[in-house]
């Protein structure tokens, strides 16, 4: 692709604020520990998604997932039997003493400020007991788990959670945060995710029209005591936070607009297998071994921005660990040097490449930042990643302006998209927001949760 076509397609989004990245990519936890407070937002849209960040450059793999169910949500009901379960590795030869805690947060990830004893049974804090070491594997590392809720530690109250990991029993010293769900469901949602009805967005755009059905819950002020929450694949700087009813009825609530509902389509995730090193599989050129580790180089990947739609098999930016033999993948997975490759006849003025999924914490982790090589006229990127299946997408930064995910990805309304749909609900007698619903809808099949 062109890139000066590009660039005439990015100064098209160059309008609403300031993007700024500053991170400290070495001592993130520091930095991020000393802004620690009562006002803190987890969910920062310079930052991307502060909820869901790794603060520790050994610690890797992080996943937070319902027991038995490895590409879940992590949502759970107030009466679920199966708990959630938190596992990440730390590239170390030496057990380190890891203490968790959880944060109540309202609908914009924001504390609540209600004190621990109000929303949590047992303790307050506690050590993470059970840990692993790897076996058989090039690359060192020690395979920490924990389950919420769990007989030391239980939320009480409905809402969103923070789970916040920290080294040395002191809570400055942050090691990872995770979002995580309680939902004590009062509230049904009916709804579909279609391709877009306004004509200026029909082949480009997807449509989340639904309905709240509360018989059970009465709502005095649906416009003061209902907060909507929309979100595309659990990638929250796609969020959608101001919905309000377009129409009200006896017991429900709908909401079906013309734009303030909508959702670029983007493409099907880009995807690589490294379950069996022995073997070339899709996206894959070639493996070899480079001491100390096996270092796998995908395929020269391409701008999706002109084109037409081509089906994918995904897991919407997901990853899953895989391994081919009998042992544990999540102690006998190795980790291995994946090259990623975005060839562009010149670098792009202006902003910064970033390969972009939960592999990346969707964020734009300065670990996933591109870099561009002259001699190839690509841009690279090296990234230690654990065995497994994994989907990706390229995001470019500008360093003014707006990210506009189509940029590289294109837009389609054929794509195959989750989208996650939170209720919340407040009254005046209420301290906190509860999280009365939760729904995920599917562009292509029906309700999936």
């Amino acid at each position: 692709m062109d890139f000066n076509i590009l660039h005439m397609k990015r100064y098209k989004y160059l309008l609403i604020y300031l993007f700024i990245i500053t991170y400290t990519p070495l001592n993130k936890n520091i930095t991020f520990a000393q802004n620690i407070s009562n006002n803190t937002r987890f969910h920062d849209i310079y930052h991307g998604n502060i909820a869901d960040f790794t603060y520790k450059s050994t610690i890797r793999t992080v996943q937070l997932k319902r027991e038995e169910w490895n590409l879940s949500y992590p949502v759970l009901d107030m009466n679920d039997k199966l708990p959630l379960i938190l596992s990440f590795d730390d590239l170390s030869d030496t057990p380190v003493t890891y203490s968790y805690t959880l944060i109540h947060c309202n609908s914009n990830w924001e504390p609540t400020g209600i004190i621990k004893n109000d929303y949590l049974e047992g303790m307050h804090e506690e050590i993470i007991r059970e840990y692993e070491f790897s076996q058989n594997t090039l690359q060192n590392y020690i395979h920490y788990s924990l389950e919420i809720p769990n007989e030391d530690m239980r939320p009480t109250l409905s809402g969103n959670y923070i789970i916040k990991v920290f080294e040395d029993y002191n809570e400055e010293n942050i090691v990872l945060t995770r979002r995580f769900f309680l939902v004590d469901y009062k509230v049904e949602i009916k709804g579909e995710a279609k391709r877009s009805n306004n004509l200026d967005n029909f082949y480009t755009h997807q449509e989340i029209d639904f309905k709240i059905i509360h018989d059970k819950l009465p709502i005095d002020d649906p416009f003061q005591n209902i907060r909507v929450v929309v979100v595309q694949n659990f990638d929250w700087q796609t969020a959608k936070t101001d919905l309000r009813p377009t129409f009200t009825a006896p017991g429900e609530l709908i909401y079906d607009y013309e734009e303030e509902n909508q959702f670029l389509g983007l493409s099907e995730f880009r995807h690589f297998e490294t379950k069996n090193l022995k073997y070339i599989t899709e996206g894959i050129d070639f493996i070899r071994f480079e001491r100390p580790l096996n270092h796998v180089y995908l395929l020269p990947d391409k701008s999706r921005s002109v084109g037409d739609y081509i089906f994918e098999e995904d897991i919407n930016g997901k990853f899953l660990v895989t391994y081919h033999l009998d042992y544990d993948p999540n102690t006998g997975a190795d980790y291995t040097k994946v090259h990623f490759s975005l060839p562009f006849d010149g670098p792009i003025s202006g902003g910064q490449m970033y390969v972009f999924g939960a592999l990346s914490d969707w964020s734009l982790s300065p670990e996933f930042r591109m870099r561009y090589n002259m001699e190839t006229k690509s841009y690279e990127l090296p990234a230690l990643i654990k065995q497994g299946y994994y989907d990706y997408q390229y995001r470019f930064v500008p360093d003014p302006g707006v990210i506009d995910p189509s940029l590289l990805e294109g837009s389609f309304y054929e794509t195959e998209n989750d989208y996650l749909i939170f209720i919340y609900y407040q009254n005046i007698s209420n301290r906190h927001q509860q999280l009365v619903g939760f729904q995920v809808l599917n562009s292509v099949n029906k309700n999936l949760n």
